[in-house]
């Protein structure tokens, strides 16, 4: 019997999935035209575009994925946009390679001049900016649209999954796999979250928020008819040893 008590609660999944919906397309519906949600204090807004601002020059450090742009003034042939790599370096035109990352921009910039002394003589005005790609969160596994989209703010779970499309018919949301990313004060971490338990007690607050970076799993459920197979095996078993006993 423990088998089947394991999907009884999937109408009443069914039923809150359908409640959630309902929810969601109320909230929306409380914005009047043109309005958008109020952004929560404290948070930063996201990009408007797909990168976000210009690093800070004294503060922010490079890394690898950041963009470099670099201009030189009265010679086009050196302008570039070049994308860190992961061994640190950029690209310049007729230069070559560069360490760029773990340097800030205002430290790059001497670097630069530098190496384009080798090629042009006088004063070297350069323009150089680095812009960093936002965060991401990834989304895995049974759901419509498995991918990732980008984010630097926080977000509840629920609304991740209904950024991709919510989840299919064959989840398992017993077992969602989070994995979080590396934090500065620490290592990442997973840990299962048991969605679907949650949804029947009405308790959606309880699950956890989502970072950029973040990649969420959500897993396919075992096969049904393997299961109650295994159900009826046992079973079966089971009558056979009170059937010898007696």
């Amino acid at each position: 019997m423990r088998l089947i008590s394991q999907h009884l609660p999937s109408f009443t999944l069914h039923c809150a999935t359908i409640v959630l919906l309902a929810m969601c397309l109320g909230w929306a519906g409380c914005a009047g035209p043109g309005e958008l949600p109020k952004q929560p204090s404290g948070v930063p807004a996201a990009p408007k575009s797909g990168f976000q601002p210009t690093l800070d020059p004294d503060t922010s450090t490079i890394c690898v994925s950041d963009s470099v742009m670099l201009s030189v003034w009265g010679y086009p042939e050196f302008a570039s946009r070049s994308v860190v790599k992961p061994t640190g370096t950029i690209t310049i035109p007729l230069v070559g390679e560069l360490l760029a990352a773990g340097f800030k921009r205002n430290e790059l910039i001497p670097l630069v001049r530098q190496r384009l002394s080798e090629y042009i003589k006088g004063d070297i005005k350069i323009s150089l900016d680095v812009i960093r790609p936002p965060a991401r969160i990834m989304v895995l596994g049974s759901v419509n649209r498995p991918g990732s989209f980008a984010s630097n703010i926080d977000l509840p779970l629920l609304e991740v999954l209904a950024t991709v499309g919510g989840w299919t018919t064959d989840a398992d949301l017993r077992f969602v796999r989070i994995n979080r990313a590396a934090q500065p004060s620490g290592d990442g971490t997973t840990f299962e979250v048991d969605v679907d338990d949650a949804l029947e007690r009405g308790d959606v607050r309880s699950l956890p928020m989502i970072h950029s970076g973040d990649a969420v799993i959500v897993p396919r459920s075992s096969n049904f008819v393997r299961e109650f197979g295994d159900f009826f095996r046992d079973a079966i078993l089971v009558l056979g040893l009170i059937g010898l006993t007696r």
